[in-house]
């Protein structure tokens, strides 16, 4: 049996060893997800609501077991573990008090056909395979797993190698709130198995990791013809005007840039500052960085993101620009908080994901100058605009190729669960929160039914000239 030996990133210690699955165990797992399909789905949705609910209960009795095992899995801080424990709920919570409204019948205009009624249901597709990451663990594994069980999916979970303890630990709290031990399986495994799943006879996946990764996976999917939703890489940028509450946007910059380690998919990794406060909020940037205390830092994940780190500030500096702070190892698994100023569009700072505790700082002149600078990445997923004039800050925020903006804020739009998420253009596809991710784990049928009317209709056999004039009116006052 092959393994995956577990170190926590935060002190190198050995933690535990995870089996990676082979293609023929991860086969039978998913004929063991179709099985439990049947059970599971054929459960109503309120009777699913009501397990849903019981694991609401199940994660608070267990919270600081879930805090343990992020923080142990993905060598985070107290605070940055709790908010993972915390956005979870909140989303499952979302699900059973209104999300689950969105997978009723609904119904739907007939328009000009008086005769007809029509309505919409939802059905689940069968089996999901989800592929989740290891920078956000119990997050990025619990939102697709719980909206796709809501609509009545059965799941087989990939969880990243590198943070399994969480799934499992998740698996076995769901198993005690009732879901069905073959509703919902976690295969372990690296990228082999990850590959198997996709290859498997799954009816759609969920991958939330790497664009390279991604691309593979659409391709896969493609070949397969069934649905996929892939939240992949981002490169956000912060947009800050001279006119903005500078403080709090140093602040929560500084926040939304550094905090996991930098280690954020929405982090905030280039900041892009009007002219005239340029200097200013560089120091403004320094200082908030500064006065971080070690104690708040979360780890590095491995080492091949500390080179990518320090690759990515080698080129810059290389290319011209300067570090304002920062620059190195903390220690063996931390990252000194990084603010690197004047990077330019041709440095792999500015246009390549870094992931790691690195802000990049450029200024702009005007707003055109602005969105050449800002449009002009392949990734679109999040980003913030600070400024005190909100017309402005909705403006911008509107003419952004990105799938989400904050303004006056950063990163918290993930948090608001009727909020829908997802990116644009390398960024990924598919939607997951509010109505339109709750939709996203679903097949949409159209129903429509003829209520009362004639022996046959108008338009049918055999055509008439008289019925053809009919229509030719109806066209000229109809529309």
């Amino acid at each position: 049996m092959k393994v995956y030996k577990k170190i926590n990133p935060a002190n190198g210690e050995f933690l535990y060893e995870v089996e990676i699955f082979d293609a023929e165990k991860v086969k039978k797992e998913v004929e063991r997800a179709k099985d439990g399909f049947n059970e599971w789905n054929s459960l109503s949705l309120k009777e699913r609501v009501s397990v849903l609910k019981k694991v609401i209960g199940e994660i608070k009795r267990e919270k600081e077991t879930f805090i343990k095992s992020v923080m142990l899995d993905a060598g985070k801080v107290r605070q940055d573990a709790i908010i993972e424990v915390f956005t979870t709920l909140n989303h499952l919570h979302y699900l059973t008090k209104k999300g689950y409204r969105f997978l009723l019948p609904k119904k739907r205009s007939a328009g000009y056909f008086k005769n007809n009624s029509c309505y919409t249901v939802y059905k689940p597709h069968g089996v999901v395979g989800i592929i989740s990451p290891w920078n956000y663990p119990l997050i990025l594994t619990a939102t697709p797993l719980f909206h796709a069980l809501l609509a009545g999916n059965s799941v087989v979970l990939k969880p990243s190698e590198i943070t399994t303890e969480v799934s499992l630990l998740l698996e076995k709290i769901c198993k005690k709130a009732g879901i069905p031990d073959n509703a919902f399986r976690v295969i372990t495994g690296d990228g082999s198995t990850g590959r198997a799943l996709v290859e498997s006879d799954v009816d759609m996946v969920c991958f939330t990791g790497s664009t390279a990764v991604g691309f593979e996976i659409a391709k896969k999917c493609a070949e397969k013809f069934i649905p996929c939703i892939l939240e992949l890489g981002g490169k956000d940028n912060a947009i800050v005007f001279a006119d903005a509450d500078l403080e709090r946007a140093a602040a929560g910059i500084v926040w939304g840039g550094i905090s996991n380690g930098g280690q954020t998919c929405i982090g905030v990794e280039n900041v892009l500052v009007e002219e005239k406060i340029y200097e200013d909020f560089l120091e403004m940037l320094k200082r908030e960085v500064e006065s971080i205390p070690k104690e708040n830092l979360g780890a590095v994940i491995n080492s091949i993101q500390f080179e990518k780190i320090e690759y990515h500030i080698d080129d810059a500096v290389k290319k011209g620009a300067k570090i304002v702070c920062g620059g190195e190892k903390l220690d063996n698994f931390r990252f000194k908080p990084t603010v690197v100023r004047d990077i330019t569009p041709e440095m792999k700072i500015f246009y390549e994901e870094t992931f790691g505790p690195v802000i990049g700082v450029m200024k702009f002149k005007d707003e055109n100058e602005l969105f050449k600078i800002a449009n002009s990445l392949d990734y679109g997923l999040n980003g913030s605009v600070w400024t005190k004039d909100l017309k402005k800050g909705k403006r911008v925020a509107e003419k952004l190729e990105t799938g989400a903006v904050c303004v006056n804020d950063c990163l918290t739009n993930y948090l608001i669960s009727d909020l829908p998420f997802g990116g644009v253009k390398k960024s990924g596809m598919g939607r997951v929160h509010g109505v339109e991710g709750v939709r996203s784990f679903v097949k949409t049928q159209s129903v429509m039914v003829h209520k009362f009317g004639l022996k046959k209709e108008l338009w049918w056999y055999p055509y008439k000239k008289k019925v053809e004039n009919i229509f030719l009116k109806l066209i000229d006052f109809l529309f």
